[in-house]
């Protein structure tokens, strides 16, 4: 049986319509699976901001943020522009995430890991009929900013501003610079 791969495109923080918001069942699957297509519409947003968005496929959407199916969407206005912030390469956009990777002696190979909690009586239906509960939230021991891994950004002795988005599953951070 030919396995198909879907994807369900949702945004955090936009002001959108309930029909375009990524709702997990709203599949877009290939066009040898599906003839029509779901439409999700991202009106202009009412103020400068930076948006979060991720696959939000059903049943899978952890392991597809796990992956890298995320991103950051800018969203700029004139009020913004008035402000004459630093811009161009000096606004930097951060997304910070926690990732496992596996590793062989002293280095790692690359490849991601991805463990989760493994306590049965946790994650088990109380009874067959009963729905089985969510899988349990994920701390990955290794940062990345922006997909990679100990970044380094060279930066002029200029103001920057920083636009820094948390994409983790569930850890919280409290950052600093140094």
């Amino acid at each position: 049986e030919k396995l198909t791969a879907w994807t369900v495109v949702h945004l955090h923080g936009a002001r959108v319509a309930p029909d375009s918001d990524g709702w997990t069942e709203n599949a877009f699957l290939p066009r040898s699976v599906q003839t029509a297509s779901q439409h999700s519409l991202y009106p202009p947003q009412p103020r400068s901001m930076m948006l979060w968005y991720h696959d939000h496929a059903y049943t899978i959407t952890r392991l597809n943020v796990f992956s890298g199916l995320a991103g950051g969407w800018v969203i700029r206005d004139p009020e913004e522009q008035v402000l004459n912030l630093p811009a161009g390469d000096f606004e930097l956009p951060l997304i910070i995430q926690d990732r496992n990777f596996e590793t062989k002696g002293d280095y790692l190979t690359g490849r991601l890991m991805h463990k989760v909690e493994t306590d049965s009586d946790k994650f088990s239906p109380a009874s067959p009929t009963d729905t089985p509960p969510d899988t349990a939230e994920f701390f990955g021991p290794f940062t990345l900013v922006n997909g990679s891994l100990w970044p380094y950004v060279p930066v002029e002795p200029k103001p920057y501003r920083l636009r820094v988005l948390n994409g983790s599953n569930a850890r919280t951070y409290q950052l600093f610079l140094v």
